[in-house]
């Protein structure tokens, strides 16, 4: 396999074209080399030209994360037995752990839970290799938050109080946005605690077009159907709900918390896997880039034709595959 820091990388072509239909671009330091030493002939990385939908995102992704079959929707749902709860600051952290293999930490989404990663993953036989820990951060899920504030730093320290709880030294970890983002400050912070991490969906800040975004969310504009879908995974009443909508507007006006210099991102020790979809209408491309090259030992992957968080549906089964084959160190990781 190439070496992943023999050549800088260039800036990619103007995009001309989108790319064929269930095609990949994966970057590796090497310009033009995929994960597995292959050669990829043009890179794309499909910036859309507009957003004009873009404020019907937050809803989508709500119904693509939850999946589309009758089934996955009626089982939704964020009181398993197994899930335990650590008084961790000021909070009770609810988690679960599962396995008894090399420690895996699998942060969620925003407005999502620790129980959306069965969407992703197959879990129990995920298990069977990795002892699992899947905790709802700060203010979601079966997770309080008394003082009704949340910044992704203070998540960074929830989930590293966590590992401390546990008594985990080190652990491999995937982040979807807010959790991706959350592992970004850890891995700053205390970048002797992760082994390897995939990054799906973060952002070194957030752009005009997420803040644009964020200062839209409003309970008034969600239907009854999303609702629903909160009240499943929030365990704490609509109150509980109605406080992660109000901190997602805050974001809009945050400039402190996610603000990430390339001197900092270049403290990251842990190989790191950057994933990210070409139509995001939140963080777009370029930020993966920005992340890509100021992280000493990172790959990108862009997926075309993938949205914000493009590892549910459609994504799921590559995604898997090649996330897990990252996060197990493999020589080489198979384009899908």
């Amino acid at each position: 396999m190439p070496s992943m820091r023999s050549s800088p990388v260039t800036e990619p072509p103007a995009a001309s074209s989108p790319c064929p239909s269930g095609a990949a671009v994966v970057w590796g330091r090497q310009p033009g080399i995929g994960l597995d030493g292959t050669v990829i002939q043009q890179i794309d990385l499909g910036i859309p030209a507009n957003s004009q939908c873009a404020w019907r995102w937050w809803p989508k992704l709500l119904e693509t994360r939850i999946g589309s079959r009758p089934d996955e929707r009626q089982t939704l749902s964020n009181t398993s037995p197994e899930r335990k709860l650590a008084a961790i600051h000021d909070i009770e952290l609810s988690y679960e752990v599962r396995g008894r293999g090399e420690p895996l930490l699998l942060l969620h989404g925003f407005t999502g839970a620790g129980s959306d990663w069965r969407y992703v993953f197959d879990l129990d036989a995920l298990a069977r290799e990795f002892q699992l820990i899947l905790p709802d951060l700060r203010g979601h899920g079966g997770s309080t938050n008394p003082s009704g504030a949340l910044t992704i730093r203070q998540c960074a320290l929830d989930v590293l109080a966590l590992l401390d709880h546990l008594g985990l030294e080190r652990t491999l970890a995937i982040g979807y946005s807010l959790g991706g983002n959350t592992l970004l400050h850890l891995a700053t912070r205390s970048p002797q605690r992760v082994k390897r991490m995939v990054l799906v969906a973060a952002t070194p800040y957030y752009p005009a077009q997420a803040r644009k975004l964020m200062a839209a969310m409003t309970e008034e504009t969600r239907s009854p159907a999303e609702w629903a879908e909160m009240r499943a995974r929030h365990v704490h009443g609509d109150a509980q709900i109605r406080d992660l909508w109000r901190i997602g507007r805050g974001f809009a006006d945050s400039y402190d918390d996610m603000n990430f210099t390339p001197p900092l991102l270049s403290t990251i020790a842990a190989p790191t896997l950057l994933v990210n979809g070409d139509q995001d209408p939140l963080y777009p491309p370029t930020l993966s880039l920005e992340l890509f090259q100021a992280i000493p030992d990172a790959r990108l992957w862009i997926i075309p034709n993938g949205g914000h968080g493009p590892i549910f549906g459609e994504h799921r089964e590559a995604f898997a595959r090649t996330a897990l084959d990252f996060v197990r160190g493999s020589q080489a990781t198979a384009r899908p």
